[in-house]
């Protein structure tokens, strides 16, 4: 439909995407912020709107608008909670990677103490199951390629 009423295709919704991480880069985080967003809502490609979610995060982050973070953190969380990954190695890295962000959200958001600690706890009991898979595969006399293999499966 936007291409055939306005001319606008992948191209150029790409561009969008580029000129958004341009203006990300010089320091308009408001502009790449407002780019990010609009980006997503006329993006298909999964992975290219995930990657425009945590750009648009760390430019609420940047700005210290920590309501519209906050809501930009959930937003990944839920994302990272339902979607498929090619492993578990990266679906923790992903969370870990929330964790690390959510610390600039919570240590300055008003209710961001007691968020930082459901955050942290649902996320520790997926790592401890992480870390006895390790040492399930290191018990059995595994070489260490073959104990990251066990958890790229």
């Amino acid at each position: 439909m936007l291409n055939d009423r306005y001319q606008i295709g992948p191209d150029q919704i790409e561009a969008l995407y580029q000129y958004a991480k341009f203006q990300f880069e010089c320091g308009n985080y408001s502009g790449a912020a407002d780019y990010l967003y609009q980006y997503r809502a006329l993006c298909t490609n999964s992975e290219r709107s995930l990657s425009a979610l945590w750009g648009k995060l760390a430019a609420e982050i940047l700005m210290q608008n920590w309501d519209i973070a906050l809501e930009e953190l959930n937003r990944l969380k839920e994302i990272i909670d339902s979607k498929s990954f090619s492993s578990p190695l990266n679906q923790v890295q992903s969370r870990i990677w929330l964790m690390h962000w959510s610390l600039f959200i919570f240590f300055n958001h008003d209710n961001g103490r007691t968020q930082i600690i459901d955050l942290f706890n649902q996320d520790k009991e997926e790592v401890d199951e992480l870390c006895r898979t390790l040492e399930e595969k290191e018990d059995s006399s595994c070489t260490a390629s073959d104990q990251f293999s066990c958890i790229t499966i």
